[in-house]
């Protein structure tokens, strides 16, 4: 009541416990963003929503509540559970194909194996993934593989060692989880690799768009490609 502030100063914040972060067009994912706008309009313009779209962002909603802290000093192991099996309900969400369909690991890692990779050691199937079956994965398949298998063991009351949340380079799978969100989505809402245009006559206007435009998805590729590379414990030997 005998504060002296001067309100033109005020900053108002979300959470007055945590210190504002400022964000920068750099760290934001451009490609992907400017994709999801549209998907953004075509959902809610129209009352007719396309399965596409519902399942869309009914995916990102669940992916939105995997990122929040698994809680305050009551958070327990089982929270940590909690957020990877909904990533894995995220994933699932997404690639259902519709009515009639469904969606589990396999469809999700077909996914994943057909991305557009840069490093040629995640596009390489150098993986034998499952059970009695095994079939030839790609890193990233591998890595989801051992995600599901912590979502079925956590939601069917099995036990689970806090090692299993462990990759063997030391990086803890629920942290990878969101990288592999990303490029799964980006693979289903088709942001690929910009071409440049093949042309005889050189355009140095259209060329520095063209290499713009690269740049902005090869950054934000290489970034998640680098962690789920190090979850692995092949960054020593990323692509440089």
């Amino acid at each position: 009541m005998m504060g002296m502030h001067h309100v033109d100063e005020f900053r108002g914040q979300s959470f007055a416990g945590f210190s504002p972060n400022e964000i920068g067009q750099s760290d934001i994912d451009g490609p992907l963003f400017t994709q999801l706008s549209l998907r953004w309009t075509s959902r809610f313009r129209e009352e007719d929503v396309s399965w596409e779209d519902r399942a869309l962002f009914r995916s990102l909603n669940m992916a939105y509540q995997a990122c929040m802290m698994p809680g305050g000093l009551e958070a327990t192991f089982y929270d940590v559970g909690r957020l990877i099996s909904l990533w894995v309900s995220a994933c699932e969400i997404l690639v259902h194909p519709g009515p009639g369909g469904g969606s589990g690991k396999t469809q999700v890692m077909d996914i994943l194996d057909c991305a557009d990779w840069c490093s040629e050691l995640l596009k390489t199937k150098s993986e034998q993934v499952g059970g009695k079956k095994q079939m030839a994965r790609t890193v990233a398949s591998a890595l989801y593989f051992r995600i599901d298998s912590l979502r079925s063991s956590f939601l069917h009351g099995n036990d689970v060692d806090q090692s299993e949340l462990l990759t063997e380079s030391g990086v803890h799978l629920l942290h990878v989880a969101a990288c592999i969100y990303r490029v799964l989505l980006t693979t289903r809402l088709e942001v690929h690799r910009p071409q440049f245009e093949e042309n005889s006559e050189f355009n140095e206007r259209r060329f520095v768009n063209e290499f713009g435009a690269y740049c902005d998805w090869k950054d934000a590729q290489r970034r998640h490609e680098r962690a789920i590379l190090k979850a692995a414990g092949l960054d020593s030997l990323s692509d440089k």
